[in-house]
Order: C-alpha cells, then sequence, then structure tokens
C-alpha cells in the first residue's frame, strides 16, 4: 500500500505552503518531456502519494520550451523556465531548493516509467519510516536497438549501466547514477551537487564519492526508469570528450574514485604513460569511425578510446 494518502487529487496551487511526502524533480535540457510527466501525474494520482512534480528547463531553445509549456496544466506540477543554462549540478540543487518534501526523487527527462507502478514502489519503500537516506531505482533501456544511429549509447546502456539491484548492491555507492534516484531532503541539503561542476560529466561520480565519505545509508532496488533519450554515436562520443575533460578539470577530487584515471596513473607510474598517448596519436581517428559506424560496437574499443583521449588531455596539462 502507498505511503502518504492525504489530498490525492489537489492541484499544486493548493498544496504551495505545506510539508509534503515527496517531490518529484526533473530538470530539462532541450527535450520534449510531456508524456514523462503526463504519466507520473497519473501514477501520483492513482496512488495516492502526498507529492508534488517539480520540472525546470535549463536554458533550452524556445522551440524546447513551447513543447513543454502545458505542464503548467498537468496535475500536481510546478513548471519553472530559466533563460541561462545553469548546468547539470546547479539546476539539481535550484530544484531541491524548490522543493517541499520530505524525499526528492530526481529523475532526468528523457526517461519513461516501465509500468503504471513505479511511483508505487518508491513509496512503498518510504512506508514504514526506516528507509535509507538514498534509494536508487536503476535505469535500463528499450527492449530493441531503437536506430543504428544510436547503437553504441544503445549498446553501452544495455551493458554497463542496466543492472540489477542485487547487482548494484555489490558496490552500492560507485553503482550510484542520478539518471533515478530518491533521498531525504535534509540529507541532501547536507551534501548537494558540487556546482564547480559547471561542465557536462562527473559531477554524479563525485557525488556519489560523497555520500560514501559522509557515510550515507544507501539502498538499490528494482525499480528501473527507461531511458528513451539515446543520443547518436557522434554526439555521445562528444559528450563522452567532454566528460573526460572534467575527470582532467577535477583531476584532485576524482582521482580516488574515477576507475578511468586510476588505471592511468597506474600506467604512468610503471613507466608506460606512452602507451595510451601512442595508441592516441596512431588509432584514435580509426577507433571513433568505427564507434560512430558499427551496427554492435565493442565497448572495449570504447574503454581504450576514453582512455587514449585522457592520455592526450593529460599531457595537455603536463601531467
Amino acid at each position: 500500500m502507498c505511503a502518504g494518502l492525504a489530498d490525492a487529487g489537489a492541484h499544486p496551487t493548493s498544496l504551495q505552503k505545506r510539508k509534503m511526502l515527496l517531490s518529484a524533480l526533473i530538470p530539462v535540457y532541450n527535450y520534449d518531456c510531456m508524456a514523462f510527466v503526463r504519466s507520473l501525474s497519473r501514477q501520483m494520482q492513482a496512488c495516492g502519494v502526498d507529492g508534488e512534480i517539480v520540472v525546470a528547463d535549463d536554458g533550452s531553445a524556445a522551440a524546447c520550451k513551447a513543447a513543454n509549456k502545458d505542464l503548467e496544466n498537468v496535475q500536481f506540477c510546478r513548471y519553472i523556465e530559466f533563460e541561462a543554462n545553469r548546468g547539470r549540478a546547479a539546476i539539481r540543487n535550484a530544484l531541491a531548493d524548490m522543493a517541499r518534501g520530505e524525499y526528492l526523487l530526481f529523475m532526468d527527462c528523457d526517461a519513461m516509467p516501465p509500468d503504471d507502478l513505479f511511483l508505487s514502489r518508491y513509496a512503498d519503500c518510504l512506508s514504514d519510516g526506516s528507509s535509507p537516506d538514498v534509494i536508487c531505482g536503476g535505469v535500463t533501456v528499450p527492449d530493441s536497438l531503437p536506430s543504428r544511429d544510436v547503437s553504441l549509447r544503445y549498446y553501452y546502456g544495455l551493458e554497463v549501466e542496466r543492472k540489477s539491484a542485487s547487482v548494484r548492491l555489490a558496490a552500492p555507492y560507485s553503482s550510484f547514477v542520478p539518471f533515478n534516484f530518491m533521498i531525504r531532503k535534509r540529507t541532501f541539503d547536507r551534501i548537494r551537487f558540487d556546482e564547480s561542476f559547471s561542465c557536462y560529466g562527473h559531477e554524479d561520480t563525485f557525488f556519489g564519492f560523497t555520500l560514501q565519505e559522509r557515510g550515507v545509508s544507501i539502498t538499490h532496488i528494482d525499480n528501473p526508469l527507461v531511458h528513451l533519450g539515446l543520443e547518436p554515436n557522434a554526439v555521445f562520443l562528444a559528450k563522452t570528450r567532454m566528460s573526460v575533460d572534467s575527470l582532467v578539470t577535477h583531476y584532485d577530487k576524482l582521482c580516488p574514485v574515477s576507475r578511468l584515471l586510476r588505471f592511468y596513473c597506474r600506467l604512468c607510474n610503471n613507466g608506460l604513460r606512452f602507451l595510451p598517448y601512442l595508441l592516441y596519436r596512431l588509432c584514435f581517428s580509426a577507433m571513433q569511425q568505427y564507434l560512430i559506424r558499427s551496427a554492435r560496437p565493442n565497448l572495449k574499443v570504447f574503454n581504450l578510446y576514453k582512455l587514449a583521449y585522457l592520455s592526450a588531455a593529460m599531457r595537455k596539462t603536463g601531467r
């Protein structure tokens, strides 16, 4: 049975001044999330969970803002637009500041619940009041490859991100991803996302590391969202390079927690720094073309691609 059954059908304007059980928080950037939010609204009403849905547009293009404008009329939903892009860490912090729920459910905008029980499963975790501070639901991908153009992102999601709760619990903090997780608001207010991560990448890695350092209780459940916004291969590789650049920028913060950085440092410590840079000089372009064009890319090549790019980026800093 779901927790928090009061005021199930109330419109958000009648809930402005009081505490709630759950705030579903969705940052949006250049994505039409109407279907997602409507699904959550229907589930919130059916379950009776005492909550709100807060959607914040992070400086999207005008066409995207227009597509999402009707969110203002969706039950339980508040929709806010920011003119300038704040970045992935800052927009999540801003959403948390606006939330009135005891628990914050962070979700990426390019998602969809796999069924009508998504919110119920989270609410059930709260029914006895003894839940951990953080509950991670997981992520999955569509049952079949939507298009060859997104093959790299699809198979990365299938082989790396789609993990059962039992697998994620074996390394609960390093398995943290911000795509779909719930956290007590009082816990989030103590930690927050580090806004020095202003460019794309690894604000989530550092957040998971901070949870572990602070001894925050965490668990994982089988309650995934389906990732629909799979980027074309070339776009995904460009974002991957941005993510590696973020590793370099935040080297001191991320070196203890990033497997890629730790592996690179082991090579350096064993006098093998030249190997990934040689790979970059000789094979980087060929690896990139393979990863863009392949219908079934080998993720070992993708890992080598990241290592090679990291080597070149680190070389530019003199490390």
